[in-house]
């Protein structure tokens, strides 16, 4: 992708949920330093897109920045969960990877694939389809999916299913803020009410020059510490007691 984006000369289209390091290094470098006739960046780049790994907060920060130097228009597309990157003549399609829940991709896991005159020819060909060549090994899936691997992913997920998705986009609640603590002591006795909570659990959003100056104290069972309990008073009589 950086390849082509350095590649282009003529035309340059990018649509994406957002940018890496990598990526928004290279449109700047086109944005300032290159005459590229058109230019096109279309981005989703919210606060989720960036939570689930679609897009670098500090490499979009820098590239709008770029782009609002020059006065170039970085474009907004809402919830858009695909790639496209046009470079002059060739396209290139693919599907962004969100790093909180994929790792990083190895070269045999592929998951775009690259339009140019060329690769159109040939794509019958590569999936297997060509009317001329039927005899000849496709490149892409020649790996078969064999039914016994299928009933595998389904005792796997059968031994232990998926969390609820509706429960997995709730469990995406960010917040910065302590809400709740629950502390169970059995065969012990408290004798110390009060804990001192870091200041990045219950303050994390403060500015950092402000953060070693913040206490933060929980007293739990404050209220009763000093309620009254009644006892039954139990009285014994000895022999030869009055």
């Amino acid at each position: 992708m950086v390849r082509s984006i350095a590649g282009a000369t003529r035309r340059l289209v990018f649509v994406a949920p957002g940018v890496s390091a990598a990526v928004a290094k290279a449109l700047e470098t086109c944005l300032t330093a290159r005459n590229i006739p058109q230019i096109v960046i279309i981005l989703d780049a919210d606060e989720e897109s960036c939570r689930l790994g679609y897009c670098d907060a500090p490499s979009l920060q820098s590239l709008s920045a770029a782009a609002t130097k020059r006065g170039f228009p970085v474009r907004r597309q809402r919830g858009i969960r695909i790639g496209l990157l046009m470079a002059d003549d060739e396209v290139l399609v693919w599907a962004p990877a969100p790093l909180m829940f994929e790792a990083p991709r190895s070269d045999d896991e592929p998951n775009g694939l690259l339009f140019t005159p060329e690769t159109l020819q040939r794509l019958p060909e590569a999936l297997g389809v060509d009317p001329e060549q039927p005899a000849a090994k496709c490149e892409i899936g020649a790996e078969p999916l064999a039914h016994e691997e299928i009933a595998k992913v389904v005792a796997a997920i059968k031994a232990a299913p998926p969390a609820p998705f509706d429960l997995s986009r709730l469990s995406r609640v960010f917040s910065s803020k302590f809400q709740f603590i629950e502390t169970v002591l059995r065969g012990a006795e408290l004798t110390k009410r009060e804990m001192r909570l870091d200041s990045l659990i219950v303050n994390s959003d403060a500015p950092e020059e402000l953060q070693p100056l913040l206490h933060t104290t929980v007293q739990p069972f404050n209220t009763d510490a000093d309620k009254a309990v009644n006892v039954i008073a139990l009285y014994t009589t000895y022999p030869g007691s009055a």
